[in-house]
This record gives C-alpha cells, sequence and structure tokens, in this order.
C-alpha cells in the first residue's frame, strides 16, 4: 500500500516524467498488493478500501499535470536557445506540435493508471462482500455504499463465479 501511496503522491504538482514514475511506482507495489487481496480478513479489506479511495480521491487530474507540462514547455522555449530546439523539434516531427503524439501517448497511459485503482477498488470489495455475505456480489451495486461510494465502471461479468479473481492492471 506505501508504494501505491508514494506513486500517487509522485504524480502530484508535477510533469509528465513525473507521472510516467508514479505509474512505475503503482505497478511495483499493485503487483504485490493485488496478490495479498484474498488472503485478508474482512476488517484488513475495509481498511484497504479506506486508503485506495483516499489514494483515488488525491490522484492529479489529467488536466493539471498537462497544465504543469504546457507552462514549462513554455517557459523553456524564453531563452534563444529553447526556441532553435523547439524549432528542431517542429522539423524533426514535420509539425507545428512536435509533443502531441507524446503527449497523447501520455495521456492514455494515465487515464489507463487512474483506472487501474478504480478497479483494484472493485476487487477488493468483491472479496470483502463475499467474506460478509458469504456468497459473491450478483453486480456491482451490491457492493455500494457497503463497500464502495459508487459502483465502479470496471466490467463485471454475471456468470462470474468470484469478481474478486479478476486481475486489475494497467493496459500500457
Amino acid at each position: 500500500m506505501d508504494t501505491i501511496k508514494l506513486g500517487s503522491v509522485t504524480a502530484r504538482g508535477g510533469l509528465e516524467i513525473d507521472a510516467m514514475i508514479a505509474t512505475a511506482c503503482e505497478i511495483q507495489g499493485g503487483t504485490a498488493f493485488q496478490s495479498l487481496i484474498t488472503d485478508q480478513d474482512l476488517p484488513q479489506s475495509r481498511e484497504w478500501l479506506s486508503q485506495l479511495e483516499k489514494v483515488e480521491s488525491e490522484q492529479e487530474p489529467l488536466g493539471m499535470i498537462l497544465g504543469h507540462e504546457k507552462k514549462w514547455l513554455q517557459a523553456q522555449v524564453r531563452s534563444a536557445s529553447g526556441i532553435k530546439m523547439y524549432f528542431d523539434e517542429c522539423i524533426k516531427a514535420r509539425s507545428l506540435d512536435p509533443a502531441k503524439r507524446t503527449r497523447d501517448d501520455f495521456s492514455k497511459e494515465y487515464s489507463a493508471r487512474l483506472g487501474w485503482t478504480r478497479q483494484v477498488e472493485a476487487k477488493l470489495a468483491a472479496h470483502a462482500f463475499m467474506l460478509e455475505k458469504g456468497r459473491p456480489p450478483t453486480n456491482w451495486s451490491e457492493t455500494v455504499p457497503a463497500y464502495l461510494k459508487s459502483a465502479p465502471d470496471v466490467p463485471f461479468s454475471p456468470g462470474e463465479t468470484n469478481p474478486a479473481r479478476f486481475s486489475a492492471r494497467i493496459v500500457l
């Protein structure tokens, strides 16, 4: 959990590179974290749900990170060497917005990272539901509000016997 929290705070107030480092931290911590979910009792599951909801609520929105990046890039172009570098990049990319492709790729990756937190919350909520009720939930709305504040936008198969088994992962 600490590594996931570290990832969350690393992106706050930073640039794209900071958010990329945050994603790497969350992947490291998240892989280990997910393997421990089904071993937790109900009180620990509820505590982890609370901590994950806090992490999710404190995530830096994508627009904020892109805004920080834009301001930083504008500051770099204020010098003669910065202007030269910008035009060199424009020529190389054959575009007046040479960072567009990188920005678009980053946006997809960061959105996936934000969705990952919600997927892990859903997995943990399903596990807590099973511990308390003795059966898996039949849909995500059964986990609201006892385990989650709102139903997650995570695929749920009614035929799935144990939604806590699905693997939440960042797809990059």
